[in-house]
């Protein structure tokens, strides 16, 4: 059992963000979207190995790591053009925390339901090594797929009939991580 509550006290921080993103606004959901589509064609106009980054508010978004006011346009723009058609490839990232949170989810979901299920069969070690590398093949396998399906069902929303760029400001980092500049793109979505 004490193996449980280790586990479950190393990802408490998984535990407190889940419970953060499920109560999520549409409003942020809309504005989520449209940072990962934005950051999407950015990565188009200047490469893959571009270092931006977001996170997504009611009225807008913030984004780090572009040099130009103008390319954060440009990129926003661009994609309310193709999201006429639906393609939830240009919202899904891989990169972003609401999908690193829930592959860590699904991990610790499949490892507590198999230590459970290990304990009250009494296994040998034969049968904990097996479940335990059965449990890292499934995490392997799903955890991109699954992450990306509830990345797009519960953090994202593409409910909306119009979005355009309010303003574009310069704004100071306030989180770890973020690289200068920081913009703040407000935005109005109907």
């Amino acid at each position: 059992p004490f193996i449980l509550f280790a586990i479950i006290g190393l990802n408490l921080s998984f535990v407190s963000t889940l419970f953060g993103h499920l109560s999520i606004s549409e409003a942020k959901k809309r504005n989520h979207a449209l940072e990962h589509g934005t950051i999407h064609f950015l990565r188009k106009l200047h490469g893959k190995k571009l270092r931006v980054g977001g996170r997504a508010e009611k009225d807008g978004f913030r984004i780090c790591g572009v040099k130009k006011k103008h390319d954060l346009s440009k990129a926003f723009e661009q994609f309310i053009k193709e999201i006429q058609n639906p393609n939830p490839d240009l919202i899904i990232s891989l990169r972003c925390s609401s999908n690193i949170v829930t592959a860590q989810g699904f991990g610790l979901l499949i490892l507590t339901i198999s230590t459970l299920f290990l304990k009250i069969i009494h296994a040998n070690y034969g049968v904990i090594s097996l479940v335990l590398a059965a449990n890292f093949l499934i995490y392997i396998l799903l955890r991109r797929k699954l992450g990306g399906w509830i990345q797009e069902k519960l953090f994202m929303s593409l409910n909306f009939s119009s979005a355009r760029i309010h303003s574009i400001n310069k704004v100071k980092k306030d989180i770890f991580g973020e690289i200068n500049p920081v913009y703040f793109v407000k935005t109005v979505v109907e």
